[in-house]
C-alpha cells in the first residue's frame, strides 16, 4: 500500500509542481505543473498525470478481479481450516519454518531483566487465539 500511495502521490505531484525550466530541459514541450504558467499547458500536464493514475488503478482493479474472483468462487483462495489451525509450514512441509524455542541472546534489544524473564522467543510471544469455524 505504501508503494502505491507514494507512486500515486509522486505522479500527481509532477503534474502540480513541475517547474518549467526542468521540463524544458527534459522534454522541451512547453509543459509544467499547474502552479506555474507555461504557455497554458500546466492543466494538461496535471490532467495527463491524473488520467495515468486512474488508468493504473482501473487496470489493477480489473485484472485483480479477473484473477482472484474465480479463485474465490472455486474455493482455491484460502487453505482449509485444519491447515490454518496447525500452520501451513507444518501441514505442507512437516515442520515449522522458525525455531520458536531458541534462547534469547543476552545482548539483544531486551534489558538484562527482560532477557532473564524471557528465556525463549516463545515465552516472549503471547499465545494466539485458536481459529474457530463459523
Amino acid at each position: 500500500a505504501g508503494v502505491s500511495t507514494q507512486s500515486t502521490g509522486g505522479t500527481l505531484a509532477a503534474g502540480i509542481f513541475a517547474h518549467p525550466e526542468n521540463t524544458a530541459m527534459a522534454y522541451d514541450n512547453g509543459s509544467c505543473g499547474i502552479f506555474y504558467t507555461c504557455e497554458g499547458n500546466g492543466k494538461y500536464q496535471f490532467a495527463a498525470n491524473l488520467i495515468l493514475v486512474l488508468a493504473v488503478i482501473a487496470w489493477a482493479g480489473v485484472f485483480g478481479v479477473l484473477v482472484f474472483l474465480p479463485l474465490k468462487v472455486l474455493g482455491l483462495l484460502r487453505v482449509d481450516l485444519e491447515t490454518e489451525r496447525v500452520g501451513l509450514d507444518t501441514k505442507e512441509h512437516g515442520g515449522g519454518a522458525y525455531e520458536m524455542e531458541a534462547p534469547v541472546r543476552r545482548h539483544s534489544i531486551f534489558t538484562n531483566r527482560q532477557a532473564e524473564s524471557a528465556t525463549s522467543v516463545k515465552a516472549a510471544i503471547p499465545d494466539l487465539p485458536q481459529v474457530q469455524e463459523i
